[in-house]
């Protein structure tokens, strides 16, 4: 990783909250008028301008959230937008995938609470090379709004501050932690409902729910033009035909959250997701 001087992207407006994501030298720009510039090329080499006096924990979160996906993407990974967790049985994979604030990482804390192993938060890089997809693990530490966090942990010392004024905490995973690959089993795709429903997706139906969770359509769509639709649709596809796609429509309430995490490890373990291969 470089240090070095990068101006911001040619004709950027000024505001503290505007983000560009542009092609440059070969590469992807990522900027923050509040945080800095990063560069990301082959997949190998990132070079950071952070903005004077910026928070370094806030830079960190860069590098470990938008920078790193882009870096993934560009070394050939399929990337996604969900919390990844591990069968207790087996390890198999099964992910929890879903837009900005609608749950994910409480769910898979939630998983994990009921001894399920963590594998990924935030953001899960999948490998196509094999007949099954193969999931690859991410960092030992989950994100989780506060109000979850306290929920999920009974404030226990692995909880910490990301950065001042932050309304998220970062709870670090010290045991069932995975750290080799696993096998991609199942994917529910989360949305706020009155009561929990688990419904199974196929076709055209898994496709469209997976649609907005590819990380490269993230971001108001700034990457699609840099990495591509034609790859956005096969890699989105690829997975519908490889792994059960289910739908977790669920109430948004802490008084739930344990009856929604016996629900799916119910559907899992019915489904027979947590057999290993031949599931």
């Amino acid at each position: 990783m470089l240090t070095r001087e990068l101006a911001p992207p040619p004709g950027c407006p000024e505001g503290e909250n505007v983000r560009l994501m542009v092609p440059f030298n070969g590469g992807v720009l990522l900027h923050w008028n509040a945080i800095g510039s990063f560069l990301v090329q082959e997949g190998r080499q990132v070079t950071i301008s952070p903005r004077h006096g910026v928070d370094e924990a806030l830079v960190r979160l860069v590098l470990t959230g938008p920078v790193l996906g882009v870096l993934l993407i560009q070394r050939g990974w399929a990337v996604f937008h969900a919390a990844g967790v591990a069968c207790p049985l087996t390890g198999a994979a099964v992910a929890f995938a879903a837009v900005k604030g609608e749950g994910k990482s409480t769910m898979a804390a939630a998983m994990y609470n009921a001894g399920y192993g963590m594998i990924s938060d935030d953001l899960t890089a999948v490998s196509f090379d094999n007949e099954h997809p193969l999931v690859s693990p991410g960092f030992p530490r989950s994100k989780l709004w506060t109000e979850s966090a306290e929920a999920l942990t009974d404030g226990d010392d692995t909880l910490s501050m990301i950065f001042p004024g932050f309304k998220k905490m970062s709870r670090t995973v010290n045991d069932r932690f995975i750290t080799t690959q696993a096998f991609l089993k199942a994917v529910f795709v989360l949305e706020t409902a009155d009561e929990i429903v688990i419904e199974r997706l196929s076709g055209f139906k898994a496709v469209r729910a997976l649609l907005p969770h590819w990380y490269g359509a993230l971001f108001d769509g700034q990457l699609l033009p840099i990495f591509g639709q034609e790859r956005y649709f096969r890699e989105i596809a690829n997975l519908a035909s490889k792994v059960r796609v289910f739908r977790l429509a669920r109430p948004r309430r802490f008084d739930v959250l344990q009856e929604v995490a016996a629900r799916v490890d119910y559907v899992l373990s019915e489904k027979e997701e947590c057999l290993g291969d031949g599931a």
